[in-house]
């Protein structure tokens, strides 16, 4: 071999390194980034353009290389792999053409809510999603989520920020708190910001964004009712920014100096007044009802007269056929220890509020009891049936509304027992709800309003349940308790002693020893054939 054919392999083996370090640059850019960089194109470029200066500078080993029985062999193998990887590549195009999910998981919770789904049914243009994350975690598990809703709606776009890195970005989109995700939602010109990465709160966004009006929820003022802006145990501060975050409008609301409930009203809530409202009160909230319009009313046990409304209630019994009853309900099956007069429940009827709230516990500070007044003995079951009166939170068949005050005022020290003939049997009706003929005129009834005050309202679902009931009277039953799926653990345990031994046997033992025999076998069939 002279000077110039050793000069010229030389160089060979450092274009053929070369490219192989360029290929292994391509294709670890590709595998850690799962899409084509510029990294990786100039890495792919790079080891092209050597293998071609190769077998420019060395054409004779290349014909030698092609032309030798390894790669008459080993292009039958290659040829084999590339049919496999045609067929793959086939197989991805046809899937993701037509991509069809199947989710087997207990609880289905790699899959979006019904509601989800109708929602995103109703949307009309494209939705584009920004998200800041600084922990890959929430980053990743957010993706996961988003990409559901991109199953379901492919015209939504995602894409994701670093506030740590592309800090530029953090300040053209006013986020400041980098250590909690942020998700920025546009539609239609109109954006949403959450921090909270969850099917319930992405899809709230969606609907609030799509409302061409947000609703307004009005709350009843100048009876000593609970105030939005008390912060303290009994005020509605919590309350009143959740429904912020909902995308509901709240403002105070006095029928004493307002001759009618103002037209843009969704909703009017009346929460735990302590003094009487007057006859004219009366009219104009009703007047407003029957023109279609929704109220939800939360009235506390009264142990004094003077608190009760007689214009109220009469209104309740001659337009619904309902009354509140003068009684505090105490639960001994269902209760929050030790207080038998904080009742829980867990079941909500059949009202669509009660539907979306998956079993999850509520309880309620002294509650009195709600009746159909128009019921009989007889007629019970058929009325209870009707869509015009649903119960929504009823209590267990040992309950009972305790009517005597004289009794229920030497609590703790002593309890009061069910007195047949006074007090009324459960089970109760604490929470119902009410629509006319025509599914016009909504009304709620709670016989309690320490649930959703500031005391209460973060605990257990109590907010969702004054969340979803409000929902239902703005006739947004879309909304209605989209809450995240919890996973379902599964464990299968060995009781009995002889199956766990007989199970370490055959793994760890027969199966080990029956791999070496077949292993020694095949040796000694090779050798006996030598």
């Amino acid at each position: 071999m002279n000077g110039n054919e050793s000069r010229r392999e030389r160089i060979g083996n450092i274009l053929l390194t070369l490219a192989l370090v360029g290929l292994a640059a391509g294709v670890g850019t590709l595998l850690v980034e799962r899409r084509l960089t510029l990294v990786g194109e100039i890495g792919f470029g790079v080891a092209g353009a050597l293998l071609l200066t190769f077998v420019i500078v060395e054409p004779a080993r290349t014909r030698i290389w092609i032309t030798s029985r390894q790669v008459r062999y080993g292009s039958n193998a290659l040829m084999m792999s590339l049919i496999l990887l045609a067929i793959l590549s086939v197989g991805n195009f046809l899937a993701d053409r037509h991509p069809y999910r199947i989710d087997v998981t207990a609880n289905r919770s790699l899959s979006l809510a019904p509601q989800t789904v109708d929602v995103l049914d109703t949307l009309e243009g494209p939705v584009r999603v920004v998200g800041f994350f600084t922990s890959p975690t929430t980053r990743d598990r957010a993706a996961d989520l988003l990409d559901q809703y991109r199953y379901h709606y492919p015209d939504l776009a995602v894409e994701f920020h670093d506030p740590a890195v592309e800090y530029s970005q953090a300040l053209e989109w006013g986020v400041t708190d980098t250590w909690r995700p942020t998700l920025f939602i546009l539609y239609e010109g109109r954006q949403e910001k959450i921090n909270v990465v969850s099917e319930r709160e992405i899809t709230s966004a969606l609907v609030r964004l799509s409302r061409e009006t947000r609703p307004v929820v009005y709350f009843l003022t100048g009876h000593g009712e609970r105030d939005l802006e008390d912060p303290g145990d009994g005020g509605l501060s919590t309350l009143g920014e959740r429904l912020e975050e909902e995308g509901f409008q709240v403002a105070p609301l006095n029928l004493l100096i307002t001759a009618t409930v103002p037209a843009d009203a969704s909703a009017v809530v009346i929460a735990g007044p302590r003094r009487p409202l007057s006859q004219e009160e009366v009219d104009r909230l009703a007047a407003y009802v029957d023109d279609g319009g929704a109220a939800m009313l939360l009235l506390d046990p009264a142990p004094d007269p003077e608190m009760e409304s007689p214009a109220l209630a009469d209104w309740l019994a001659d337009r619904w056929g309902v009354a509140f009853r003068e009684d505090l309900v105490i639960d001994p099956a269902s209760y929050i220890y030790p207080m038998p007069t904080i009742p829980v429940a867990v079941s909500y009827g059949n009202s669509p509020i009660g539907r979306g709230m998956g079993g999850a516990g509520t309880y309620f500070v002294e509650a009195r009891s709600i009746v159909q007044i128009t019921a009989t003995q007889g007629t019970t079951d058929t009325l209870a049936a009707s869509p015009y009166f649903v119960p929504l939170v009823q209590t267990s068949t040992e309950s009972w509304g305790e009517t005597s005050w004289a009794q229920l005022a030497k609590i703790p020290e002593t309890w009061p027992s069910y007195d047949d003939g006074e007090d009324v049997q459960g089970p109760l009706d604490i929470a119902v709800t009410l629509e006319d003929a025509e599914g016009e005129a909504r009304l709620a009834l709670f016989g309690d309003s320490h649930f959703c005050a500031n005391m209460a309202v973060r605990d257990l679902a109590n907010g969702d349940l004054f969340i979803n009931t409000l929902n239902w009277l703005t006739e947004d039953e879309e909304l209605i308790s989209l809450r995240p799926q919890s996973d379902v653990d599964r464990y299968v345990t060995i009781q009995s002693n002889l199956v766990r031994n007989g199970i370490f046997a055959v793994l760890v033992v027969l199966v080990p020893l029956a791999v070496l025999g077949i292993g020694g076998l095949v040796m000694l069939v090779r050798r006996a054939r030598r």
